[in-house]
């Protein structure tokens, strides 16, 4: 039961009588039980100069709508994601008939069904595509036949994400030839539902060792690389970090590797230990 906060309220009783008190909420709440209480009360009866009024009862509301947000998950490289559903129950004594819903944003698309005619509603919101990466938000309104609430709105919220998320997006060693072993991290996540199974990491033929760590079973991963001493991508060519998947939309993920080029002594044909300024040159 919902503490509520209701609004001071003073009354007078006269011996061998009784009251009825009206309380309304000072503060929103959703329909259901809710309680709160009076614990200031003062009395001119000298036995009892204070008292404590307990409040318990329901709260009552025309209609209840749940969720009272709709929050939707959305992958961008889905051609079609799941709606979500939003019941409407009239707790008015008459029926009652609800319009057909408006948009406040075009990204979403509302349906209104009818479980129990005049009672009982559901309404049905979905994305509409091309879905853009972020967070997208709108409102869904609503006209009904009642006067004690003419309107209701729906606030609806999609959290746009990629199915597989790779991070970093690229592999970025130090100048090579590796003067030393170089380990590397590569992240990767998916967000869909299936689980998802990684296999046959490569590297382009090179002897680099590669690992997969199942961090969340079908969904977090990380591939560690380990660059030996001496590697270096080659001028020439393209070197990619692979990994096969299970999941039909992404067969294949591919993180390209890039290695610093250097400028400095080994530029102008010094020796690579020397990294202090050019000595001067003796003249005859």
């Amino acid at each position: 039961m919902r503490p509520i906060l209701f609004p001071a309220a003073l009354f007078f009783l006269v011996p061998a009588a009784h009251c009825a008190l009206s309380v309304e909420p000072a503060t929103p709440a959703s329909a259901g039980a809710a309680s709160t209480n009076i614990p200031n009360g003062v009395c001119n009866d000298k036995t009892r100069p204070g008292v404590m009024l307990d409040i318990k009862g329901t709260l009552w509301k025309p209609f209840e709508v749940s969720p009272q947000m709709a929050v939707l998950k959305v992958l961008s490289d889905s051609p079609s994601n799941p709606p979500v559903t939003v019941t409407i129950v009239s707790n008015l004594k008459k029926p009652v008939t609800l319009s057909n819903p408006v948009n406040t944003n075009a990204a979403f698309a509302a349906e209104l069904d009818t479980v129990r005619p005049g009672k009982e509603f559901q309404l049905i919101i979905r994305m509409v595509p091309p879905f853009t990466q972020g967070t997208v938000q709108g409102t869904i309104q609503l006209r009904t036949s009642s006067t004690n609430a003419p309107s209701l709105e729906v606030p609806v919220l999609a959290i746009v994400q990629p199915g597989l998320v790779v991070t970093p997006t690229q592999i970025t060693l130090p100048p090579g030839p590796l003067d030393r072993e170089v380990p590397y991290a590569v992240s990767i996540q998916n967000n869909a539902g299936p689980g998802l199974a990684l296999s046959e990491p490569s590297l382009n033929g090179n002897d680099v060792g590669i690992e997969i760590k199942e961090l969340a079973p079908g969904h977090q991963f990380t591939l560690t690389c380990t660059f030996p001493s001496g590697f270096q991508v080659p001028q020439s060519g393209h070197v990619n970090l692979t990994v096969k998947t299970s999941d039909p939309q992404h067969p294949v993920i591919q993180v390209p590797v890039y290695q610093g080029v250097w400028t400095g002594p080994r530029d102008i044909g010094l020796p690579a230990l020397h990294r202090g300024p050019v000595p001067p040159t003796a003249t005859p």
